[in-house]
């Protein structure tokens, strides 16, 4: 749902999680910051080839609308790129979370789901354990790190150890959320999950990874995508998992992604998509 909507869906009653089965009211977004490619992902130090960055407009007003869009039972996504961009967003969250714990009675419904960081791609460690404090969750794209590698080495140097720090985030109990940023990358999950378990390339390179001690393990990757989304958006009872009583959503892939040398994981192949227990996808 786009911002500049907002009073329009207050007015219309819509709220976080009105909805069916197939189609279901999520989160306002909101944009802090641009790019670190076009140098607009506002920044904490400068570019190494440029300024600052620069945010996309008051973060006062910001903390205005993500209040008015919560008090409404609307939960909200925030795009937030830079190390100042998530600084300051994590400091908004944390005053309107403070805001909620000192009102003893609220005529409004909270939203039925927790605000999210949408990239949350550079971030410091002080500001990681902030945001590990908070009910919020990081939605972030693994491929979009394997594009970006040659512009972050370019653009911020040695401070690149500060971006997609996903080892980093999980260890602190930040909930990941792992999406592809389609139609910018590849949607599948696989690639995602080769750039997660590896960072690297998909010819190897850079040797060894890329910040390796960022690098997570097969099974962090894949609850990335399946338990972890299920968990933030309440939906633990019907899917996440394959067990009895849940949705039967799941994939057959030609091998076995947690056996395999993590190179290999981009190249499987989907032989069967199953959605709601039917088979929609064979690839014979």
């Amino acid at each position: 749902m786009g911002a500049r909507c907002l009073e329009e869906a207050i007015a219309l009653g819509l709220r976080t999680g009105l909805g069916d089965e197939r189609l279901r009211i999520g989160h306002v977004k909101y944009f802090a910051d641009g790019g670190m490619g076009a140098r607009t992902a506002w920044m904490l130090e400068p570019y190494l080839d440029a300024e600052y960055g620069m945010p996309l407009g008051s973060m006062m007003e910001l903390r205005q609308k993500i209040a008015a869009a919560e008090n409404a039972g609307l939960a909200v996504m925030v795009h937030a790129i830079g190390d100042r961009a998530n600084r300051e967003i994590i400091t908004i969250l944390e005053e309107l979370a403070d805001s909620r714990n000192k009102v003893t009675q609220r005529s409004s419904v909270p939203p039925a789901l927790p605000h999210r960081i949408e990239h949350t791609q550079m971030i410091r460690s002080e500001d990681i354990k902030r945001l590990a404090k908070l009910k919020v969750a990081a939605c972030v794209q693994p491929h979009n790190m394997i594009l970006d590698i040659n512009m972050i080495d370019e653009s911020v140097g040695e401070r690149g150890r500060w971006t997609y720090a996903y080892k980093e985030m999980l260890d602190a109990g930040i909930p990941l959320l792992f999406s592809s940023d389609a139609p910018v990358c590849d949607p599948s999950p696989l690639v995602g999950i080769h750039a997660l378990v590896t960072r690297q390339r998909r010819d190897g390179t850079p040797e060894g990874g890329w910040y390796p001690e960022q690098r997570i393990r097969v099974e962090d990757a894949v609850r990335g995508y399946t338990t972890a989304p299920a968990a933030f958006y309440g939906q633990t009872r019907k899917m996440g998992t394959l067990t009895p009583g849940k949705r039967a959503d799941m994939i057959v892939l030609d091998r076995d992604i947690f056996e395999v040398n993590p190179m290999e994981i981009a190249d499987a192949r989907v032989e069967m998509t199953i959605f709601d227990g039917r088979i929609v996808y064979r690839s014979d």
